[in-house]
C-alpha cells in the first residue's frame, strides 16, 4: 500500500463537494481529458481519458457522505489493477487532512512505488488548486 497524506487550506466540506462527487472527476482534475459515466452509486463505472490518451477505468466501491470517504478501483490500459481510498478529515482549524492511499495487486518496483505517490501527490496538488479558485 502507497498512502500520501497533505494538508488543503479549506474546509472539509469544500473538498468533499469536488472529490466526492465520483462522475465529477474532469471538473477538478487537469490531467483528466475527459469522464465517461455509467451508472449511479455504489457500481457505478467511470471510463477516464488522461491528458496523453490512456484509458483508465474505475468503479465506485464504497462512498460514506458522513466520513468523508471514497473508495474505488482501478484499472489501467495496461492492465495494472488497485484500489483507491481517500479520506478527508478536518484538522480542527478548519484545513483539509488528505490520505489517499493505492493499494495495488501485485509486486511493484521502487520506481514504480515513486511514480505512484508523485501521482497521489499531484491529485492532492490538483484538489487544493480547483478548491482555492470555487
Amino acid at each position: 500500500m502507497i498512502e500520501v497524506r497533505s494538508e488543503i487550506n479549506a474546509p472539509p466540506a469544500a473538498v468533499w463537494a469536488l472529490v466526492g462527487d465520483f462522475g465529477g472527476v474532469a471538473g477538478w482534475n487537469p490531467f483528466v481529458e475527459s469522464a465517461e459515466v455509467e451508472g449511479d452509486g455504489i457500481g457505478m463505472t467511470r471510463v477516464i481519458t488522461a491528458l496523453g490518451g490512456a484509458r483508465i477505468e474505475e468503479s465506485l466501491e464504497g462512498r460514506d457522505v458522513d466520513a468523508r470517504r471514497l473508495r474505488y478501483s482501478v484499472r489501467t490500459q495496461a492492465g495494472a489493477r488497485s484500489t483507491a481510498d481517500i479520506r478527508l478529515d478536518d484538522d480542527g482549524a478548519g484545513r483539509t487532512i488528505v490520505t489517499w492511499q493505492s493499494i495495488r495487486e501485485g509486486e511493484i518496483s521502487p520506481e514504480q512505488e515513486d511514480a505512484i505517490t508523485a501521482t497521489l501527490r499531484s491529485r492532492i496538488d490538483a484538489l487544493a488548486q480547483a478548491v482555492s479558485v470555487s
